[in-house]
């Protein structure tokens, strides 16, 4: 099928601030990495006059610092909407395709720096994004009252 283009446009990636540690331990297996709790969360920034948008994205993982990889990442992913749209559109492509963008860098990024790491790369499992947007939307609303 041919795509409809987006009106989102991805501009840049960047990584803010990175932490990569590798804990040995000689019973240490790939199970026990991905038994870790991620912990990730992020913001929506713009300049709505002009179009232009920062999704900030961090992910932590073994912050309890256990056998294994210990990372802490922070990413900006840049983004400008082009042409006319409502406000809920706009909305609507941040949150949905801009969140997922961004933690899909994120990912690709996680999976490079550890790659070289002695139990090879680790890969973001996929997580319920629709669970992440409502967490952050009623962080935001407690944060508010």
């Amino acid at each position: 099928m041919i795509v409809k283009e987006s009106i989102l446009k991805f501009e840049n990636f960047s990584i803010l601030n990175t932490i990569c540690h590798y804990n040995h331990s000689e019973d240490l297996t790939r199970e026990q990495l991905y038994s870790y709790p991620v912990d990730i969360d992020f913001d929506i920034l713009g300049h709505k006059e002009e179009q232009i948008f920062k999704i900030v994205v961090s992910a932590k993982i073994n912050s309890e610092n256990k056998p294994g990889y210990t990372i802490s990442v922070l990413s900006a992913t840049f983004f400008r909407i082009n042409g006319e749209t409502q406000e809920q559109e706009k909305v609507n492509l941040l949150q949905y395709s801009g969140v997922q963008m961004a933690i899909a860098n994120l990912r690709a990024y996680i999976e490079d720096i550890t790659s070289v790491y002695p139990l090879g790369k680790y890969t973001l499992p996929t997580f319920d994004l629709q669970d992440l947007l409502n967490r952050k939307a009623e962080t935001i609303s407690n944060n508010q009252q």
